[in-house]
């Protein structure tokens, strides 16, 4: 329970750094994504696969309808863990006031 929190909570500020990268550029391939960020928690864990990176860069592109950085992890936690989107939040939400009472 808390590992999906706590991935949630990663996962939501490495994609809005994703989401505000591919947002500056006309084009972004994934391959310049991975490349970019593969540093990152979602990349170094092996939990990224080239179908969220070419997904990523579709969604966050500029325009109507672009995705925000919140609900893509929440998409992305639903696709790996199998749980819904609501077992998600609510792990998420325990997960920080957990985190809040120590």
């Amino acid at each position: 329970m808390s590992q999906v929190g706590y991935t949630s909570i990663i996962a939501a500020g490495e994609l809005r750094k994703i989401r505000a990268f591919v947002g500056s550029k006309d084009s972004v391939s994934p391959d310049t994504l991975y490349d970019v960020f593969s540093s990152t928690y979602l990349i170094t864990s092996g939990g990224v696969d080239r179908s969220d990176l070419e997904n990523w860069t579709e969604i966050f592109k500029k325009g109507v309808g672009r995705a925000t950085a919140i609900n893509a992890a929440l998409v992305w936690l639903e696709k790996k863990t199998g749980l819904e989107r609501s077992t998600i939040k609510s792990y998420t939400s325990r997960y920080k006031k957990e985190r809040k009472a120590k």
